[in-house]
């Protein structure tokens, strides 16, 4: 199941906004993994992560989807969930950076 955010006040993106100052990470000992590359070496590495955000107009590559039908899979078996943003959202939230399209 995927939750749509289509609001750069909503606190799932809020929160992850939060994550780029390292003493929020810490405090959270959470990180931000940003991009398809740090997505896909990530996963690759068998970590899982507590959420994921993606744009469907930005994930065109064939890489991206692929990481994003991971995502998806591991957010149908209650692993991690999984919110779709709007390019809006994206593009003009911190978080994502040079992500195209996906971030956890």
């Amino acid at each position: 199941m995927h939750t749509f955010i289509s609001s750069l006040q909503n606190q799932r993106i809020k929160q992850a906004v939060r994550l780029n100052n390292r003493r929020q990470r810490d405090l959270e000992q959470r990180t931000l993994v940003e991009g398809v590359r740090e997505v896909s070496r990530a996963l690759a590495s068998g970590l899982t992560p507590y959420e994921a955000f993606y744009c469907p107009q930005i994930v065109t590559d064939p890489e991206a989807q692929q990481c994003l039908a991971r995502l998806a899979a591991l957010a149908d078996q209650g692993q991690t969930e999984l919110f779709e943003v709007t390019t809006a959202v994206f593009e003009k939230s911190p978080i994502a950076a040079k992500a195209a399209g996906l971030c956890w």
